[in-house]
């Protein structure tokens, strides 16, 4: 029972990095969105502002990111 249980939390995990990976392949920069997964403070402290300044000139704020 230990050995199946064992076997199927391995599968598990390999499914879910599978599944994150794929959907770091389709974002348009893997590295970036990795990058973003792993620290997301660093990629968020100026979200705030860009909103700010998108709502003052009436953008999209992953315009004003970009």
């Amino acid at each position: 029972m230990a050995r199946f249980l064992f076997k199927f939390i391995i599968c598990l995990l390999l499914a879910a990095a599978v599944g994150l990976g794929l959907l770091a392949w389709r974002s348009g920069d893997p590295f970036y969105t990795l990058f973003e997964w792993l620290s997301p403070a660093r990629f968020k402290q100026y979200d705030p502002l860009i909103h700010a300044v998108a709502t003052a000139n009436s953008l999209d704020p992953m315009l004003v990111k970009a």
